[in-house]
């Protein structure tokens, strides 16, 4: 994940102009008309302007969504202008939970157990009444029993932690960037072993193949002061010997697309970053030679954006 803490100006900004016009859109929200993620890309890079302190891409602002509103792990200046879409995510996902027990108990014509996979694909409507809403049911969306193979869906999503990683999976996730647990305000730092092994666990339960697996490298996060991601040459040696351990380990399958996420950057003479190009290379070599494993460039690459005049050089800076 990495990357700076949204700011309250940027919390506000989206929950209370974009997420009302958002596919989330719910209540009130449905007298606008429903825009796209890309769309809210756009307005929120327009309206904020000078006070941006990211580059608004889907995958940022609908993490922020997810990470929010679904797996409710706020972010520190979020306060409550989610709750509105946290309490009704948090609904449907109790109703889907509770459809999902009742197919599996009930037995089919032939006497056997139903498994809720292999049911069909016609359509179930739900209505709950979420614990505090007297007398007030939510109509959930419609959803077809049979969801299409998550696999096809070419999306990665970031946890902290091993535990919602199988869900995360289940909801369309085809990659799985690991995180330590308790890091989201840190925007996401280096996880440990036992955290793969319970991660690599909890999908072997759940199903009989598992998304690619992306281990976080960042040992620590941003710093009071100065540019983030310039790291001391110790904290470059600590991240390849976590890169080493993790591919030694066994845990990780070069062959399935599993492999490492970093990004070092380097300070400039008149104060301004750069790609670290030494550094970086450093930490591609030891994830191929510990066995092959491919390496992702995270948002370390927004620092330069930020502090670029010409985005073109950068991208080529990158692409180098």
């Amino acid at each position: 994940m990495g990357g700076k803490v949204w700011s309250r100006e940027e919390e506000e900004f989206f929950w209370t102009k974009m997420v009302p016009h958002s596919p989330k859109r719910l209540g009130d929200d449905l007298q606008n008309e429903e825009q796209t993620w890309d769309w809210i890309c756009e307005q929120m890079t327009h309206g904020m302007g000078d006070k941006a302190r990211r580059t608004y891409t889907y995958l940022c602002v609908f993490e922020h969504y997810f990470q929010n509103a679904y797996l409710g792990r706020f972010s520190p200046k979020v306060g409550k202008l989610h709750l509105k879409y946290y309490h009704d995510e948090q609904a449907k996902k109790k109703a889907k939970e509770q459809l999902i027990k009742t197919e599996t108990a009930a037995p089919d014509s032939d006497g056997t157990a139903n498994n809720a996979s292999a049911a069909g694909t016609s359509e179930t409507q739900i209505k709950l009444e979420p614990e505090g809403a007297e007398g007030n049911p939510i109509e959930l969306f419609t959803t077809p029993k049979k969801m299409a193979s998550p696999t096809r869906v070419r999306l990665e999503v970031p946890i902290f932690g091993p535990t919602t990683g199988a869900l995360a999976f289940s909801l369309g996730a085809s990659r799985l960037e690991l995180n330590r647990a308790g890091s989201y305000a840190q925007g996401g730092t280096t996880p440990t072993l036992p955290e793969l092994t319970a991660l690599l666990a909890s999908l072997t339960d759940h199903h009989h193949h598992r998304p690619t697996i992306h281990v976080m490298i960042r040992p620590r996060g941003a710093p009071d002061t100065g540019p983030d991601f310039v790291y001391s040459p110790s904290e470059m040696a600590d991240m390849a010997a976590s890169i080493a351990s993790f591919a030694t380990s066994g845990l990780l399958d070069a062959s399935k697309g599993d492999g490492f996420v970093f990004g070092a950057l380097a300070l400039t003479e008149d104060g301004g970053v750069r790609l670290d190009g030494a550094g970086n290379g450093m930490l591609v070599d030891a994830a191929r030679e510990a066995g092959g494993f491919g390496c992702v460039l995270h948002r370390a690459a927004d620092e330069l954006f930020a502090d670029a005049l010409l985005p073109g050089e950068v991208m080529e800076e990158v692409v180098a």
